[in-house]
């Protein structure tokens, strides 16, 4: 980001239909010069407390982890310009369930009841993190300049998220199946395209249009029709002895 505008009220006629505030974001350009950078830091969650946060005991400095890079500079000097940048984060995550208890450890009964029905679980009873956060972003900018007074720009945008799903206030609700836990992915795409004529000292006008796809996806198995998937009926089952306090 170059700057940042925030505007609480009396907006101009360019920003159309706002009603409560605005935040302009203008991104940078590039210049006549190359220019860039790279910074990064990794990190880990830590605690004494294994009651609460298992697994967070040892410390592994790659746990979390962030990258950033841009680069500027000419590709026709006085005239065309570019610039990039991307970034990649990646969180394990600081809470862990223990994988004791598997899909089929949950059924009908006698008496064709919902039930646990394998009480000792069959999972291997490994650590699996209920919270890994990744996210990878980036942008690439162009920027036409012929003379002082026309400016062209074109930019695209990308964002991808990779989580678990939500936890919520029940943050521990997948600790012994872990593997119930939903899969989302969150991507987003935005392309404009920007021309801006200065008429004299004091006015000008600005012509663009601008594209925009955001797309959502939460799954529990890549196959949607993967015959690990329970009935309906076994959604938000809970044991309803409390013996493992799980939700399927």
């Amino acid at each position: 980001m170059q700057e940042v505008q925030v505007v609480t009220g009396a907006f101009n006629a360019e920003y159309g239909q706002a009603l409560s505030g605005i935040v302009n974001v203008v991104t940078r350009d590039g210049s006549n010069e190359f220019h860039g950078s790279v910074s990064g830091f990794a990190g880990d969650y830590v605690s004494s407390d294994t009651d609460l946060y298992e697994n967070i005991g040892d410390i592994n400095p790659g746990a979390v982890k962030n990258l950033q890079l841009d680069l500027g500079g000419p590709i026709i000097k006085n005239k065309l310009y570019f610039f990039t940048s991307g970034r990649y984060f990646e969180n394990g995550g600081w809470l862990y369930g223990r994988r004791s208890f598997l899909f089929d450890d949950v059924g009908y009964g006698e008496g064709g009841r919902l039930e646990v029905v394998n009480p000792g679980g069959s999972g291997d009873s490994s650590f699996v993190s209920i919270n890994p956060f990744e996210r990878l972003s980036g942008q690439f900018k162009l920027t036409f300049q012929p003379s002082t007074t026309i400016r062209l720009t074109g930019n695209a945008i990308f964002t991808r998220e990779q989580a678990k799903e939500g936890l919520g206030e029940d943050e521990h609700r997948y600790r012994f199946i872990p593997d119930a836990q939903r899969n989302t992915e969150r991507n987003g795409r935005t392309a404009y395209l920007k021309w801006t004529h200065t008429l004299s000292a004091t006015s000008f006008y600005e012509l663009g249009v601008t594209n925009s796809v955001s797309e959502f996806e939460s799954i529990l198995f890549e196959d949607e029709n993967s015959p690990e998937y329970r009935p309906n009926e076994f959604l938000d089952f809970r044991d309803p002895l409390n013996t493992s306090d799980f939700i399927v």
